[in-house]
This record gives structure tokens, sequence and C-alpha cells, in this order.
């Protein structure tokens, strides 16, 4: 700023709950704080001096449309109501600016400072919501009065609050780690987005640095957005800067929501898939009516789409995703991973209602076919087949929606083993559970030696379609293993007709795919697919993702979710986390790095030197079932 040296600190804090910006400067400067977008609606501002200088206070506040999907006569128009109505959410911002020397002036939504040698910026938000079965608070000003009130409790001291901001995140960050040796053989540090652009002639470690950023982002997007007794992460994470978002900020359960969430067991972060477990309660009311009025059947059933009002009913628009509805089955296997991991009896009776009436529900669903008992009719998510040279999305039966199935009913009666005292309805549930899951189809070949993803060998309309829905044995399910060395080899051929490009989110599920068939040169190879630079104002679509410069994953629309989940196959290329009973270490070597460690505080700590020789393994289990090391 001229000739001034300036330096600034900035966080988010989530045990003050507030965003801080602090400033200083050797000399004067002048500075305007402005807000400004369709967010805001209204404003008000004050000004009084106090003891060490001036404080400004600025309050803003808005409120969205509301919805009304369902009354429009033509899908096409606008549906959202006009804002003039009033009736969407309300929310509130408050700014609390205090200034060393010089002067602030308000504005119009803005705070002017002049000759001002130093600031601290504190910024806390609040909105009318109230629950997901409650109608939200719709009056600003009610919002903007009680966010006003709680600016003289907000702490002062910045830097205690930064050395609290930084243990607390600590406690999270530091349960694990990564380290790739060869990103580390100097000192030099490069911007994670001149790395990005940069080649491996120029930065022969660049993939190494890049991977071990990405494990680290990864983690800190997740820490940053998925808090205890908060709202699930969602497309975006949490950050979104339209009152229109794209997919409308919901959550996509036909693979998205699931792919934010697979690593808080591999990298400790128990506490931090609450609001996914709490999500899944709130959903089982919708989900009982969903599955009764919708499909006739007992249980809990969520379609594709699920919102911050925990709707369970089916998307408008066409069946290859209106038409699955499996959404809540599938986050039972998230659920119950974390329990794999975590061995927490607690936590176990928690989900255990969740699983129970979504296995009640496959259960229901289920129709007698040829090879055995499968949901039907099904879909894929999202992919087509031709018929007549004509796309259909709905078969008899898929292999995804039976493969969800089988892992729910798995992990339900695994479940059951750890439980104790359950009732007779409950006991009687797990009987069935018992004998349904022996009459369920199997995964299917066809003639060319690929998994199924239908009933029949129907021609893909799309063969390199960014979906891997009929994989789902292989990730996140458990019926594709080591142990099953003809599945492995489908699920390989199946990859290789798929092929490795796609969105980027799709790139990194595909990345997974190849680290759990134990083939690390082929997820290397992804993981630098998935590592390629994209511009930020690049138009993507469904092939080409990559990865903007801010770490964030390209996709038709920056995601977040890519992002979160680049953090597996990283940690999977060095050692394979718990599954079917195995535990897999694999040196390095195998993907060309010559020095790596791997520390978990729940798994193991691992150490490779040169040429990928293993140097020391301290193993520590913390699950009660026999596990075998390969």
């Amino acid at each position: 700023m001229g000739d001034a040296n300036v330096h600034v600190d900035a966080w988010c804090s989530e045990p003050d709950d507030l965003l801080v910006y602090r400033m200083s400067s050797d000399a004067p400067v002048d500075v305007n704080i402005s807000v400004a977008g369709t967010f805001l609606k209204q404003s008000r501002a004050s000004l009084e001096t106090v003891s060490d200088g001036h404080r400004a206070t600025l309050i803003v506040m808005g409120r969205m449309p509301g919805l009304n999907i369902g009354l429009l006569p033509h899908p096409s128009e606008n549906p959202w109501e006009d804002e003039q109505d009033g009736t969407g959410m309300a929310y509130a911002g408050a700014f609390s600016l205090t200034v060393t020397g010089g002067d602030i002036n308000v504005g119009d939504n803005s705070l002017q400072c002049s000759n001002i040698n130093g600031l601290s910026l504190r910024f806390r938000s609040m909105s009318g919501f109230k629950g997901s079965d409650q109608q939200p608070e719709r009056s600003m000003t009610v919002i903007a009065d009680h966010l006003e009130k709680t600016i003289d409790e907000w702490s002062t001291d910045l830097q205690t609050m930064l050395d609290r901001h930084i243990a607390d995140y600590r406690r999270y960050f530091d349960r694990v780690a990564i380290h790739l040796g060869s990103a580390h053989d100097d000192d030099t540090e490069l911007p994670f987005s001149a790395i990005l652009r940069s080649d491996e002639k120029k930065e022969p470690h660049r993939l190494e640095m890049l991977a071990e950023a990405m494990f680290d982002f990864g983690r800190y997007l997740l820490i940053s957005s998925s808090r205890p007794h908060t709202q699930p992460a969602n497309l975006q994470g949490i950050w979104n800067h339209k009152d229109f978002p794209n997919w409308y900020s919901a959550y996509t359960t036909n693979i998205n929501v699931e792919m934010n969430y697979w690593m808080t067991g591999p990298c400790a972060l128990q506490e931090l898939i609450e609001p996914l477990v709490s999500m899944n309660e709130e959903l089982l009311v919708p989900g009982h009516d969903a599955a009764d009025r919708i499909l006739g059947c007992r249980g809990s059933a969520v379609f594709h789409n699920v919102d911050l009002w925990r709707r369970a009913l089916p998307a408008n628009g066409e069946p290859m995703w209106a038409f699955w509805p499996f959404g809540q089955a599938w986050m039972c296997r998230n659920l119950f991973d974390e329990y794999l991991f975590n061995q927490d009896a607690s936590y176990l009776a928690r989900i255990w209602p969740i699983m129970r009436d979504n296995a009640r529900f496959g259960m229901d669903f289920l129709s007698e076919t040829e090879h055995g008992l499968a949901p039907s009719p099904a879909t894929s998510p999202e992919n087509c087949f031709l018929v007549n040279g004509e796309p259909v999305s709905v078969a008899q039966s898929s292999e995804n929606a039976t493969a969800i199935v089988r892992n729910l009913l798995d992990d339900l009666i695994q479940a059951s083993h750890d439980l104790e005292n359950l009732d007779e309805e409950d006991s009687a549930l797990v009987r069935e559970a018992e004998s349904v899951r022996s009459q369920l189809a199997e995964t299917r070949l066809g003639a060319d030696g690929r998994v199924l993803e239908w009933n029949d060998e129907f021609i893909e309309s799309d063969p390199q379609h960014r979906h891997l829905s009929h994989l789902y044995e292989l990730h996140p399910g458990a019926g594709i293993t080591s142990k099953t060395p003809h599945l492995e080899e489908a699920a390989r051929k199946s990859l290789e007709v798929r092929g490795d490009d796609g969105s980027g989110w799709s790139i990194v599920w595909r990345m997974i795919m190849w680290a759990r068939l134990r083939d690390a040169e082929h997820a290397k190879r992804i993981i630098g697919m998935f590592l390629r630079p994209v511009d930020a104002n690049a138009e993507t679509n469904l092939l080409g993702g990559g990865v903007y410069g801010s770490g964030l994953c390209a996709t038709r629309r920056s995601r977040s979710t890519g992002t979160l989940d680049s953090r597996r196959p990283c940690r999977r290329c060095l050692s394979k986390a718990t599954m079917a009973g195995f535990a897999f270490f694999r040196p390095c070597r195998r993907i060309g790095m010559r020095e790596a460690s791997m520390r978990s505080v729940q798994g193991a700590e691992s150490k490779w030197m040169r040429h990928g020789r293993i140097r020391q393994w301290n193993i520590r289990c913390a699950v009660r079932s026999p596990r075998r090391l390969r």
C-alpha cells in the first residue's frame, strides 16, 4: 500500500464463531471496507469513540426468496417467488471495526478509514434457520437485532483468539500426516498455483508436492466445513457466493455427499461425520413417508437430492437421476465404515436405527429375478443404455442398486454382532436380513468379462460415463477384494473400458478404485491427470476435469467434492485402509517415490527409505476383530 509496510492476519475461528481480519502498518494508510452483491437487502451503521481509537458497527441483512416448485404450470418458469413477498429465510451479518489513529466515516454499505495505522475487523453471521422441521425466521430485523446485541460479548483479545483458533484446528489436522520425502528436498516455498502450472522437467517433484498439498488441503476443507452440530458439507462445502447457487447447494446422494466423508475414518476425523449422522436421523421421518406413500414399502427411502429441509422425494426430471431411492442406504455405508475405525459402541447404537430402517426398505423393494432377489425396477445413477438406438435408463435391475442392498445387509448383520441387548423386533429383522442376503443376486459378468451394469448386456449410451456406480462393490463397497480375484479382474476390465478421464470428482473415484486394485502405477497416472491445471474462467464439461489454482476441483461448476476426497487415493497409494479383514501396506517404490512416511493416531506409522525399502512399521490395532497384514 504505497510506501507503507502492511502486515495482515486473517482467520475464521470456530471456537469464537468469528471471522477476524487484523492489519497493521508502519505508516498511515487509507482503507475502504464495503459490502455489495445480491445478498445485501438492507444495512445500518453506527460510529463511536473508544479508549484506543474509533469503533464502527455495520449491520447487513437480507432474505432469501421462497421456493414454489410444484406450483408452476410450466417447468421452464423461474421456480422462485418474487423476493418482495418476503417468504424466504432471513439472514444478517455484523461487522465490528476498530482502528488505531485516523478516522472512520460511515458510507452507504461501507466503512471508510483514513490515515490509520491499524485495524481489527470482526464479523459474525446468523440465519433464521430453526431446524429442518421448523419454519424459519423471515424477519430481517429480528435476526439483525439479535445479532447486534451479541457484539459486546465478542472477544477483543485477537492474539488469544488466534491461538485458540490454531489449537482448535490442530487437534484435528495433526492426527495424520503424509510426508513425501522428495517433495522437501529444498526449503524453497512455492505457491500451490505455481507448482500446479509447472511441469516435471522444471519441477521434478511436482507430483509429490501437489499430492501432499492436496491431502492436507482436502482435510482442511472438511475440518472447516463439517463441525459437530452444524450442517454436512454439500457440493460446495459450505462456501457459496450466490443466492441461487449451483445445484441449490444441496446434497447429491448418488455419489457426491458420500465422497465428502469417505476419509473421516482413515484420517481419524470421527467428530466431523456427526453432521452426516444428524442429517440421516432427520431424514428418517420424510424417508418413511417416501417409502410408504411412493413405493409402498416399510422403512426409509431417500431419493438422490436432499436439501436443508431434508427432502426425501424424487427430483423433477428424467428417471436416470430421479428414480433412485437409495440415497440414505448408500450413506449408511459411510456411517458403518466410520464405526469400523472408531469402534465406538455408543456411535454404533446411534446409527443402528438408520441402518435398520434402510434395511427394511431395501428388503421390501426386492423382487424375484432369474438371478435372485434384486431391487426392481432399477436404474444406474445418471447412466443410460440403448434400446432401438434410443437412451433408456430404467431396467429390471441394476448392479448398483443390488450392491447397495448387499452391503447394507452385510453391514447390518455385522453391526448386530457388536450391539448388546437387541430387542426381539430388531433380532427378527437381523434374521430376516440373513435369510434375504443369501437369496440376493450376485455380481454378474458380461461376455467380455466386464461387470454388468444392468440385468442384461445392454449397449451403453456413454461407455465412458463419469459415474462408476456398477463398481460399487469395489468402492465404497466391500464385495470385490483380493478374495474375489475373478471380480477384481472384471472390475479392472470395466475401468479400462470406462477410461481414466472425467469430471474432477469422477477422476478421484477412479483413483481410489485403481488403488483398491493395488495398481499403484495406474493410480499414480490418474493422480497426475487430476492434478492438471484448469483456468478459473475456462469452460468445463463432463471430461477434462482437474484443479483450479485455488485447489478446488474443476467440473462443470466449481465444487469442493473432488478436492475433499483427493485425500483418500493419496493415502491409499501408501497404505490401504482396513477392508474385508485385511490391512495392506505397500512401499511407494511402485509409484516412483524414493522416500515417504505416513502417520496416524489410530492406525499405523510407516516409513520408507530409498528404493522403497521399508525401514520401520509401528502398528497399533484399535479393533477387536482380527486383521491380517499384507
